[in-house]
């Protein structure tokens, strides 16, 4: 179900196209909201930027996510937004990712967003693989929208504190990516980049802050990605094969790399010009 077209919020304030969905939903779905994914109570002053903004392909790639988001794949009717109506609530998720995610009888682990959105989509669609596979990229772009602005946050997407254990989990996760971003077998990635915001040598390329700018258009791939996918896309063009999005080792890589970017600003779609493809390689 789409609510509005495409050309008409693209040039919608951002705020006032936070409250039109919000409304929107509230009366076309009374009633369905789940006390479960309440917001968290958190503030924040910073309202994402508005869509015409955002580079045009990662822009697209936001309002495809949108319809998805409102638009149900089960035989029950449901959508993501009945339970996920307060999207003040989505403001932190794409920030927080990679962390430990589990609800209905998912595995106990770090995950990333991606990976997340498959598992409810598994949970709650009638979709195939291959087919919630082509929509996850663009649910993704669609929540880091909502986060645009918003601070990374490694672990912490709720307003109450995560487990201790949780947190274990994604510490080590972080430790193990530090690990392979130097193991000769990935490159290592080491001989290329550097982990600093700034480049220590003409021939490396920073990528202190590079998570944050994630999910974006790669130009050289020709598609909007994820962290995730994006890593999994680069091991392989440089002859590393057979890395999954959802695999540990790009999770764990993901992590690391999120956890450089903790505490900067969340500007998906490449940064504050929209091009930020110098990451790419």
């Amino acid at each position: 179900m789409l609510l509005f077209p495409g050309k008409v919020i693209m040039g919608l304030d951002s705020r006032l196209l936070k409250n039109i969905v919000l409304a929107a939903t509230m009366a076309l779905f009374p009633g369905t909201y789940s006390s479960t994914y309440a917001a968290d109570g958190r503030a924040t002053s910073v309202e994402p930027r508005l869509l015409r903004e955002f580079e045009p392909r990662f822009r697209a790639s936001v309002l495809r996510g949108w319809r998805s988001f409102q638009t149900s794949f089960a035989g029950d009717g449901l959508a993501c937004v009945h339970c996920h109506l307060d999207h003040g609530t989505m403001r932190h998720w794409a920030g927080a990712y990679p962390k430990v995610e589990v609800f209905d009888g998912t595995p106990y682990r770090v995950k990333g967003l991606r990976q997340v959105v498959l598992e409810a989509l598994e949970k709650h669609t009638d979709l195939s693989p291959e087919q919630r596979a082509a929509l996850a990229e663009d649910l993704v772009a669609y929540i880091a929208w909502w986060g645009d602005g918003g601070l990374v946050t490694p672990g912490r997407s709720r307003a109450s504190p995560p487990a201790a254990e949780d947190l274990a989990r994604l510490r080590s996760s972080v430790e193990r990516g530090s690990g392979l971003f130097q193991r000769r077998d990935l490159g290592p990635c080491g001989r290329c980049h550097h982990r600093g915001e700034k480049a220590s040598t003409p021939d490396k390329t920073p990528v202190g802050g590079a998570a944050a700018t994630f999910p974006r258009y790669v130009k050289s791939a020709g598609r909007v990605m994820s962290l995730e996918a994006f890593l999994s896309w680069h091991l392989a063009d440089i002859g590393k094969k057979g890395y999954s999005p959802e695999g540990s080792v790009v999770t764990d890589l993901a992590a690391y790399l999120v956890s450089l970017a903790g505490g900067k600003r969340l500007l998906p779609g490449g940064g504050r010009n929209g091009a930020g493809d110098q990451h790419d390689e």
